[in-house]
């Protein structure tokens, strides 16, 4: 059967790059992001979910960039290599985002389920946040791509990346959060819906436009 989701291969790692050893704003507030991610990971009886990678280009700065696409990146599809909106936008980033299937981005509502409730989920979660999915003859200021991976039939790794041009070249994961079912013997689920509005609500909310 074609799996519709693609695998994230990051390692298991909680990281958050540097080069500079004052924090921006941008950073400390992907920092603290990352703190309530884990925070929202109550204890229970089985292994929580984790937080296992959190990371930030230097000076790369999400809160500006209000205009969004949004991808989710296919890896054996045998009719598309990514879902997405909007599609003219994404198509040209193949070369960035493409990881098999074939040669066409689709829309959204043309996803297999789980993706497409993914997509639903973070397209209202990003606008809940302040960002506007860019219209067709527009140029996304940010790409907003979601990595799910399934074993045996459920979730156990769900990231939200997001890329856009940055110090001269495009960078598909200027920034990273993801999370992974919970290490162990009896791992809770990874629940897609909570944890997706999660990631996406720990991140800054749009800039208002001046």
């Amino acid at each position: 059967m074609v799996s519709p989701l693609t695998p994230d291969r990051e390692p298991r790692v909680r990281l958050l790059r540097s080069s500079s050893p004052r924090a921006s704003a941008a950073r400390r507030a992907l920092l603290w992001a990352g703190a309530l991610l884990a925070a929202g990971l109550s204890a229970g009886c089985c292994a929580e979910p984790e937080v296992v990678g959190v990371s930030l280009l230097e000076r790369f700065e999400l809160a500006p960039r209000g205009r969004v696409a949004l991808l989710a990146p296919v890896l054996d599809d045998p009719r598309a290599w990514a879902y997405g909106e909007p599609r003219a936008a994404i198509a040209p980033l193949s070369s960035h985002y493409r990881v098999g299937g074939a040669e066409a981005v689709l829309p959204p509502s043309e996803a297999p389920l789980p993706l497409r409730r993914a997509l639903e989920v973070a397209r209202a979660a990003l606008l809940a946040q302040g960002y506007q999915l860019a219209g067709p003859a527009e140029a996304p200021q940010a790409f907003f791509s979601l990595s799910l991976s399934r074993e045996a039939g459920r979730l156990v790794r769900l990231g939200l990346h997001v890329g856009g041009e940055h110090e001269g070249s495009f960078q598909p994961r200027a920034l990273s959060l993801v999370i992974a079912e919970g290490e162990g013997d009896d791992p809770c689920p990874l629940e897609l819906e909570p944890e997706l509005r999660r990631l996406i609500e720990a991140l800054p909310p749009a800039a208002a436009a001046p």
